[in-house]
């Protein structure tokens, strides 16, 4: 039987009711200070480099890394294992029954035994001193957000291509509450637990939904500078083209669930002034850094239409 969590929004109205399955032995010790979990999905190239940066990591902590593998059809699980050796606490749990990192996460958590938990992704690499700050913060406040470092992992032509999102601290939340990458959160397992994890229908703004969820539950997001997180960028202007355009739909989402906790409307002027720049823009591109950033807007132009669509509401 699934858990049931309700948040309110400031006026007293049902924000969201949201499900986390139960843990699989829900009166098991919880053994540990801190878990790690990683969504993975054929991530066999990119997560060794983040089980070496763990592997690495020295804390006074007792903590675990849980792998949930979404159903990866790679050598994923197989080298989230050679790690075993060095990552003792090391386990690979089965994620695949849908997918999703939203629901890797979920099911992660419920295998974890950790008294708090920390989400990281498997295709990033997390900077010495991750941990012991992670753990540290994690005593002291209830919900927090690791620093993303944008330029240890992208090419040197991607300088500039982001908006090199937190890196002085959380996000502007759409002129809402503030948010937290998702492979950057961490929470004490209460309070995650209390709101119902991740919400599965928020496909793609899983991190902004559960940040906001925990902020009208009356939970504040600490900033963690000294827990870095190298974040890896898509670099393929495919790849770029569609990340942003589900995170366009995703936004359209969001407005149709959140809008009468108080998120605000996108102007129609806005989204005109924003099409006329693509389509001026177009014939200008001289560079590649250009095209990425070119790609990136149209993808989320793109998806904000669909997500209207889809969601039946206008967020241009």
């Amino acid at each position: 039987m699934k858990s049931r969590a309700t948040v309110r929004n400031a006026n007293g109205q049902v924000a969201f009711t949201g499900q986390l399955e139960p843990r699989d032995d829900p009166t098991a010790d919880l053994a540990a200070d801190l878990s790690v979990v990683i969504p993975c999905l054929d991530e066999a190239d990119l997560l060794p480099h983040q089980l070496e940066a763990l592997a690495r990591q020295e804390s006074a902590d007792v903590w675990e890394v849980v792998v949930a593998d979404n159903g990866s059809t790679d050598r994923s699980r197989e080298i989230a294992l050679s790690f075993a050796d060095r990552l003792p606490e090391l386990r690979v749990v089965d994620a695949s029954a849908r997918r999703g990192r939203h629901y890797a996460c979920n099911v992660g958590v419920r295998h974890a035994r950790g008294r708090s938990i920390v989400f990281v992704d498997a295709d990033d690499e997390v900077a010495p001193g991750y941990i012991a700050a992670m753990a540290h913060a994690l005593r002291e406040h209830t919900v927090v957000a690791a620093r993303l470092d944008h330029i240890a992992l992208d090419p040197a032509w991607m300088a500039g291509v982001g908006s090199g999102f937190q890196i002085r601290g959380l996000e502007d939340g759409f002129g809402f509450l503030p948010f937290g990458s998702g492979c950057s959160l961490g929470f004490q397992r209460s309070v995650f637990e209390a709101v119902g994890g991740f919400r599965e229908r928020a496909t793609y703004c899983e991190d902004v939904d559960i940040s906001w969820r925990v902020q009208l539950a009356g939970h504040r997001i600490e900033f963690v500078p000294d827990a870095v997180v190298h974040y890896r960028s898509r670099t393929t202007l495919r790849a770029m083209f569609h990340q942003h355009r589900n995170f366009g739909r995703s936004r359209a989402l969001l407005y149709h669930d959140y809008r009468s906790s108080g998120m605000p409307p996108r102007p129609s002027k806005t989204a005109l002034n924003e099409w006329f720049f693509i389509a001026r823009s177009v014939l200008r591109i001289r560079s590649r850094a250009e095209a990425a950033r070119w790609s990136r807007r149209l993808g989320r132009c793109v998806g904000r239409l669909q997500g209207s669509v889809r969601y039946r509401v206008w967020y241009p």
